[in-house]
């Protein structure tokens, strides 16, 4: 059995060669990430047809995730070209720069800002506190934690509501390249309610596009309404960096699996993000903590994990991708597969795939378990769902849509493939039997249990369960 957890990385100059990435495929990659706030689009487009070709190759089904960048505040210029930036000293933060120790600021953030405020500058190195607003171009602010700071570095006020739009002009022009190129998910950041999603997912269907929408949680806003946001999302990316850096970092574990309970609740495949093998950005081997981290995400029970610097510009992204999948692989052998978070059922799709998860577990007491899942499914969500169970057996989906059967790349234990249903049901399973037999996924003699609709190319009708031998 394959590992059922996947892997995504992050292309980027260390991976963006075909070699690279043929070796990263066959070292257990199931996605690629492009980082859309990097390179230009003809540099991503170039790279995403690329993996097509070369996933094509090796007969794979890779998906594509197109990260959006979201609104990108930051500071501006300094008073000096450095900044030190040591606990309990006060510095300035103004709109325009009158100060010895100040730092350059938009007026629509300074006049948002009230004492007590905390202000985080580059991804938490440092961390500040207003401790007199002057007027609102104008305000004193004390470091807690603090170093050497320079210009341009990223800004983040916790907690602090800011009426910016989710989607920057940027996104926009993004969002437009990944609907061009069918990309199987968007990755929208810093969301903080449903309409944040609903907004992304009007703008994918104007283009006429299937793209999914991962909604990234990085804000305590996005924690508070995690419920409306799965309604509507397709996915979850628990993007640990800025969530570490809104929360206390000892409450993010507690939080991640939280999170990832909640998605297999609704169905929903959810992604553990960031530094997960940050050290092999320059070194060969990880470390102990970072092999634990892997495998925590593992028991927790994930849906994937992902890789950003180590295979975007690390030096072995190789490497990185090879510890990881021998992590996961060992780790599910000795993880109890079978989740004991119930699958919210309110349609009878979900009713018949819990009906057959229910129907392993009871055929394996009686040691009749059968070999694997087959999903017959025009949308995804059948084999979506049965995954979110996390069974022990393979879970295997046929769609005879190409761009489906890659976004299954993205759900725990599903491997999927694309192919045409002919005649009835019953026809179509045969076929798809004999093709198993063919490639020795199963024997002859073996038992399956089949999730179906009764009807060819009906969406949204999951009502047959069955057990078959082959």
């Amino acid at each position: 059995m394959n590992k059922r957890t996947k892997i995504i990385a992050t292309i980027g100059p260390a991976s963006a060669s075909r070699e690279m990435i043929y070796k990263l495929i066959e070292e257990g990659v199931n996605l690629f990430r492009f980082n859309l706030k990097h390179n230009s689009h003809k540099w991503h487009q170039e790279k995403i047809n690329l993996v097509r070709n070369i996933s094509e190759d090796l007969s794979k089904k890779i998906g594509i995730i197109g990260d959006l960048q979201g609104p990108d505040i930051r500071i501006g210029n300094l008073s000096k070209e450095e900044l030190i930036l040591t606990p309990g000293k006060e510095v300035y933060f103004e709109e325009s720069i009158t100060e010895e120790e100040s730092i350059e600021l938009d007026s629509k953030f300074l006049k948002a800002l009230n004492v007590k405020q905390e202000i985080v500058i580059d991804d938490g190195n440092h961390r500040l506190i207003v401790t007199e607003k002057i007027n609102d171009k104008k305000i004193k602010a004390k470091v807690e934690i603090g170093k050497t700071l320079t210009s341009k570095k990223g800004v983040f006020f916790p907690d602090l509501e800011i009426n910016l739009p989710v989607l920057s002009e940027k996104d926009l022009k993004d969002i437009r390249l990944l609907s061009k190129l069918n990309a199987e998910y968007a990755a929208l950041s810093f969301v903080r309610g449903k309409k944040d999603i609903e907004d992304l997912q009007k703008i994918i269907k104007k283009y006429k596009s299937n793209t999914k929408v991962i909604a990234k949680i990085e804000t305590l806003k996005a924690v508070k309404n995690i419920d409306e946001i799965l309604e509507v999302s397709d996915a979850l990316m628990i993007a640990r960096g800025d969530l570490g850096v809104e929360m206390y970092l000892e409450a993010v574990p507690a939080l991640q699996r939280k999170l990832i309970e909640k998605g297999i609740k609704s169905g929903k495949p959810v992604i553990v993000a960031t530094q997960m093998l940050k050290s092999m950005i320059d070194s060969p081997t990880p470390t102990r903590a970072e092999i634990s981290d892997v495998a925590n995400a593992s028991f927790d029970k994930a849906d994937a994990v992902m890789l950003s610097e180590e295979t975007a510009i690390g030096k072995y992204p190789d490497k990185a991708v090879h510890f990881m999948a021998r992590t996961l692989k060992y780790n599910e052998m000795l993880n109890p597969l079978n989740t004991n978070i119930a699958l919210i059922t309110k349609t009878q799709s979900e009713a018949v795939v819990l009906a057959a998860d229910n129907l392993q577990q009871n055929l394996k007491k009686t040691g009749q378990s059968p070999k694997a899942f087959i999903v017959l499914t025009e949308s995804g969500k059948t084999a979506r769902l049965l995954s979110a169970t996390r069974p022990e057996l393979p879970i295997i989906a046929f769609t005879p849509k190409e761009f489906v059967s890659r976004a299954l790349s993205l759900s725990w234990g599903v491997e999927s493939h694309t192919t045409i249903f002919k005649g009835t049901i019953d026809e179509s399973v045969r076929e798809i039997l004999k093709k198993l037999v063919l490639d020795r996924t199963i024997e002859k003699g073996d038992s399956v249990i089949i999730i179906s609709g009764q009807n060819v190319g009906v969406t949204g009708r999951t009502d047959s369960l069955r057990i078959l031998e082959v």
